[in-house]
Formats: structure tokens, sequence, C-alpha cells
């Protein structure tokens, strides 16, 4: 009798454990599509528009990245578009990369069409902080060889999801457009994530 008692505490302790602790398991993902519905595109690495982002915010901890995007270059670039991870300031880009991620604009087609993976970004994702995917290049503004990102109309609801960047300053999106893609962010580490409280 007693060893059954023993046994019922600890199934009841157990049982009211894990119905506080919620976990973040490693595999878990978080899914950030953008509405852009690629009927126009974006350029930027040219005057006038030098630099572009994109709003996230993370639902829980997270330590990797994947952003996709309909990216491609117009003429021959053959610097890097520069994929940044930055924390927000006053509703814009820091300036500041957390982490970031080469590629090779040569490599890029001029006929892009559709979203396609960059490649995971290691980064630390914190839940609920405004983060920014910044796209830049390793070189000079150039009015003949740029970088352009499919883009289309959001869902109107005027979030401003998207900025860019001219003349040394950040300007919110109010034409009410969003890029063609994804962010999805993922962790591969087991961790102990919330309390959640038990009425």
């Amino acid at each position: 009798m007693k060893n059954l008692i023993k046994k019922g505490i600890i199934l009841i302790t157990l049982i009211v454990f894990f119905s506080v602790v919620n976990f973040v398991y490693a595999g878990d993902t978080q899914v950030i599509n953008f509405n852009g519905d690629n009927t126009s595109s974006q350029y930027f690495g040219k005057p006038f528009v030098d630099i572009l982002a994109r709003k996230i915010v993370p639902n829980a901890d997270y330590d990797n990245i994947n952003v996709s995007v309909g990216l491609k270059k117009v003429g021959s670039p053959t610097d890097d578009v520069i994929v940044s991870i930055q924390s927000d300031s006053s509703g814009f880009p820091n300036g500041t990369p957390i982490e970031t991620l080469n590629i090779d604009g040569a490599e890029l087609s001029t006929t892009q069409t559709t979203a396609f993976a960059l490649g995971d970004i290691t980064v630390s994702l914190l839940d609920g902080v405004i983060y920014w995917i910044v796209f830049d290049r390793s070189g000079s503004q150039d009015s003949s060889n740029y970088y352009e990102i499919n883009k289309g109309a959001k869902d109107g609801s005027g979030h401003l999801l998207a900025a860019y960047h001219y003349d040394g300053t950040w300007y919110s999106d109010t034409n009410n457009w969003d890029f063609q893609g994804s962010a999805t962010l993922s962790t591969s580490a087991v961790s102990s994530r919330r309390i959640i409280m038990i009425e």
C-alpha cells in the first residue's frame, strides 16, 4: 500500500511539473510568411534605395533563421548580397548586424520568380523581441548593376513590415507591399520557455 501511495505521489508530481513548464523542443519552428504576391519587385543597392529590411517577431526563443525570398540581380553585379539580422531601434534596424550571411551576387539569376532559401543564419532570437532582416550589398551603389527582391500587395493591414534606406535615413513603407517569401525560425536545443499559471 505504501508503495502504491508513493507511486501515486510521484505520478501527480510529474503531471503537475509538465503542466507548469512549457518546453521548446529541438526541431521546433516558427514560419513567418511574407505576404508579397510577386506582382512586382523592389530594387536595392542602387541610388535612391540602397538597403531594404523586413520586420519579424519570434514567438519563442530560437537559435537559427533561414530566409526565403525571390532575390535576383539586375545587370552583372560582382559583389555580395549581405543578409543580416539586426535589432530594432525606434521602429527601424539599428545598423549593427548581430549575424550576417553573404551571397555571391554573380551566382544569382536575373529572372528569379519564386522564393528560395538563402541559407541558415545561426543567431540568438528572443521571444517577443523585434528584429529586422536587412538586405544590403558589399560593394558601392550602382545604377546599372544591382539587386531586386520580388514583392507585391500584402493583407492591407498597414503594419509597415517593410522599410527602405535612402541617403542615410530609414523610411517606413507606406505603399502596402511586402516581400515574397518567408522566414523559418528554429531551435536546435531543448530549453524551458516560460511558466504557465494553473488556475
